[in-house]
């Protein structure tokens, strides 16, 4: 077999050492098990996926998505390593809510699950000023078309993927040729917006409710939440090789939207997760690119709370929060954390309360880019 190993980018590859066991997958997307598209009311309950070329569950701009005992998982026996190649399930500008019970994620060559609204798109032209031309952001191909009604951030280079201005879409029209959307809105444009702006859609985004579910073993992240409205509760993580839960947004890699608000995470545990190297840092994880989240700063996630959850060992950082208004870390449990439990950057209202740290040397850093004074640390244990 002949492995290349010269790419010069983060999937830049490595000859493995003699005696290591390595896991070769001839195809990672393309087939799912299951694909839902632009359905209502879909429910999948007591399915079993043993193994696929591609994701198990995938559903585009859908509404009303229940999902109760799937298992994605090895099936028993088989002496496998792997499940699915790519995503246990994967959602993209879905509305009204996506319902997760008791499911059970195991051995995915990608994450458990990736909830979002879209892609970010790009202001090509102002045209005048109720109307913008907008393409799509790092890949050829018409961008996500909006629906009428949609609210639209606007977010410039000042204060990147922070918006400035919410529009409302009251039209939609496409030109096939040069595969941009001709979008005109109910209001006018702030005089501010030009060409380069970036666009997110604000209202593709469901309420997201996972409860009771497993994650272990798999490749990648467990739950990537990048969505308005999310509770995350009663779960199991363990052996994960990046982040557990991350809240990541990007216009540089995947330009996958959007800035998450409004996410509880509580009660749940995470055992030996983000334990290989990675350019993610956190077993719980918030920020803006995967590549180099430094520049981005507080406001593109908000209303965040950690609330309740044990962590127990991982090479990198327990909790890492970048780009975040308003995050309460609240009586959690830190065990083992090899750099710092919690790091916080780029970030402001931290409310750090009631945490408990064991075994690790350094309980908290406040790094570049945080508005100090509101960072508040008190009644933790450990640090």
């Amino acid at each position: 077999m002949r492995l290349f190993i010269g790419r010069h980018d983060r999937f830049a590859g490595a000859l493995p050492p003699v005696g290591k066991y390595i896991i070769v997958r001839h195809q990672v997307y393309g087939y799912q098990s299951f694909q839902f598209s632009r359905c209502t009311n879909v429910q999948i309950e007591n399915v079993n996926i043993y193994s696929n070329p591609g994701m198990g569950v995938v559903v585009r701009l859908s509404r009303d998505i229940f999902i109760r005992h799937l298992k994605v998982m090895i099936r028993p026996g088989s002496g496998r390593w792997m499940s699915c190649t790519a995503d246990a399930t994967n959602f993209r500008g879905c509305r009204g809510s996506v319902v997760m019970e008791n499911c059970l994620f195991e051995g995915m060559g990608d994450d458990a699950t990736n909830v979002r609204s879209g892609s970010y798109t790009v202001v090509a032209e102002r045209l005048d000023d109720r109307r913008l031309s907008i393409s799509s952001g790092s890949r050829s191909g018409f961008p996500s078309e909006p629906e009428i009604g949609d609210k639209l951030e606007l977010s410039g280079d000042d204060k990147l993927l922070v918006p400035y201005a919410t529009v409302t879409v009251q039209s939609v029209s496409r030109n096939e040729k040069e595969k941009i959307l001709i979008v005109e809105f109910d209001d006018k444009l702030p005089e501010r917006t030009k060409k380069g702006d970036i666009v997110g859609n604000a209202s593709a985004c469901p309420f997201l409710h996972i409860r009771g579910c497993t994650v272990i073993r798999n490749r990648a992240r467990g739950l990537i939440i990048k969505n308005r409205g999310a509770i995350v509760e009663d779960c199991y993580f363990q052996d994960i090789t990046a982040s557990a839960i991350g809240m990541n947004t990007d216009i540089t890699t995947w330009w996958e939207s959007i800035g998450s608000h409004d996410v509880i995470i509580r009660n749940n545990r995470f055992v030996n997760c983000r334990f290989d190297p990675d350019v993610v840092r956190g077993v719980i994880e918030c920020s803006t690119n995967p590549g180099s989240s430094q520049n981005a700063p507080a406001g593109v996630h908000q209303r965040i709370t950690i609330e309740n959850n044990i962590i127990q060992g991982t090479n990198a950082n327990a909790i890492k929060i970048g780009s975040a208004d308003g995050v309460d870390i609240v009586n959690n449990i830190i065990d083992q954390s090899k750099d710092e439990a919690i790091l916080i950057y780029n970030s402001r209202n931290v409310q750090i309360t009631g945490n408990k740290l064991t075994n690790s040397k350094v309980g908290l850093k406040i790094g570049d880019g945080c508005e100090r004074a509101t960072i508040k640390v008190h009644n933790n244990i450990g640090f």
